[in-house]
């Protein structure tokens, strides 16, 4: 999930990333990257599911962060 923000672009904040969101047993039920980020939990179950996302931003010198979370999806 992305905001938008008009006229702004925010993958071009990120040089790489790499999402995976996971259902609560563990599958996986999305993989994005830099060519193919846009899940929308459309299809999917309402409940609980993790994700890991490791990005390098555009304009930080390259350095890679991994953030791992949760949330709640409810329709």
């Amino acid at each position: 999930f992305l905001r938008d923000y008009p006229g702004v672009n925010l993958r071009d904040f990120f040089s790489s990333y790499e999402v995976i969101v996971y259902n609560r047993w563990g599958g996986i039920v999305f993989e994005g990257n830099r060519g193919s980020f846009g899940w929308n939990g459309r299809d999917a179950a309402e409940g609980v599911y993790c994700y890991i996302a490791r990005y390098s931003s555009a304009c930080g010198g390259g350095l890679e962060e991994t953030r791992e979370g949760y949330f709640h999806l409810k329709r």
